[in-house]
């Protein structure tokens, strides 16, 4: 016998597919960003969009604006957990106005992705403010990896964090660590380049040698591709778009 759930609020069920929360484990602090696509919900503009992160009775609470007009809150740090181990979220549209009280749509039980991938990937890329004139950012080695972020933006970690930065950004640095690691393997397991294999899917086939040009681009190109859809970076630059046409 199927058991149907009814939704008695009549609250809509946002899927899980139109939402991506990320943490970032840092070395001192823990902090999250969340993307989220509503359109296809036709949820009044006016309505307030938040994010709570729970584990058991522990909750912390962040608005994001309304579905109109998004705003990232001036903090993301989850400062009530020890560790992100077993955190969920959920994100919550609600009603203003005639509708204050009611909860327009939801999402439950949203584990978050891990972006930086601490374990084998960012650990392997620094990242710093740098004076770069008029160019936004840069990827050096100096021998490893190093991610150099305009010192002219101010709080730059808050501009790393924006999803709709991390999809211009992310793809070309992925393209070219890989490049890099082509030229120079190096297989201890000590080495960046060892860890920056890991980005690369068994899916995309065993590496090419670095002298083929052809068969190198287009490796390089189905490592960047899978690794944007790993990550929906796509979802940032609709999120992107969307913050655009309402100004």
């Amino acid at each position: 016998m199927t058991t149907r759930r009814l939704n008695y609020t009549g609250a809509k069920r946002i899927k899980h597919s139109d939402i991506e929360i990320i943490i970032d484990r840092g070395e001192h602090s823990l902090t999250f960003d969340a993307s989220y696509n509503l359109v296809q919900y036709h949820l009044p503009e006016s309505a307030e969009v938040v994010v709570e992160a729970y584990l058991e009775w522990n909750v912390m609470r962040f608005s994001f604006g309304t579905v109109g007009m998004r705003h990232v809150p001036d903090s993301l740090a989850l400062t009530e957990f020890e560790n992100s181990e077993g955190i969920l979220f959920r994100l919550k549209v609600l009603g203003t106005g005639d509708q204050s009280g009611l909860i327009l749509g939801e999402a439950d039980k949203i584990r978050p992705a891990d972006l930086t991938q601490r374990e084998n990937a960012k650990s392997f890329i620094a990242v710093r403010s740098a004076n770069l004139g008029a160019v936004v950012w840069r990827l050096t080695f100096d021998p490893d990896p190093v991610l150099e972020i305009n010192d002219r933006l101010g709080d730059w970690q808050s501009f790393v964090r924006r999803s709709a930065v991390r999809a211009f950004i992310l793809p070309e640095v992925v393209r070219q660590i890989m490049r890099e690691v082509l030229e120079n393997e190096d297989e201890d397991e000590n080495s960046w380049q060892f860890s920056a294999m890991k980005l690369a899917p068994a899916s995309c086939g065993e590496p090419p040698r670095p002298d083929d040009e052809d068969e190198v681009e287009r490796w390089v190109d189905e490592v960047v591709r899978k690794f944007a859809h790993r990550f929906r970076l796509w979802r940032g630059i609709v999120e992107f778009i969307g913050e655009e046409s309402e100004e």
